[in-house]
């Protein structure tokens, strides 16, 4: 068993072939992907390939070099993001 801890699979880089990136992973034996969110956008494009596929799921954070940016009025948005099964 194969498990990917930490991927960026909503990152604009994999827009042209994220789907075939993703088919390669399942081919070479990775059953889990965990598809790190690292605001506030970032997670929701996370949830929603977590949403797609069965064998990813997402985390979703404030990354700390934009720690800068965190305003606690985030906070309600970032806690229904972990009430998601698939957080």
């Amino acid at each position: 068993m194969l498990f990917d801890t930490h991927a960026h699979l909503d990152y604009d880089l994999f827009d042209e072939d994220r789907e075939a990136m993703i088919v390669r992973a399942r081919e070479a034996g990775v059953d889990t992907i965990v598809s790190i969110g690292t605001n506030l956008e970032s997670a929701e494009r996370a949830k929603s390939l977590a949403e797609k596929y069965k064998f990813v799921f997402f985390s979703v954070a404030h990354h700390p070099a934009d720690a800068h940016t965190y305003q606690p009025s985030m906070l309600p948005s970032y806690e229904k993001f972990i009430q998601h099964p698939k957080c």
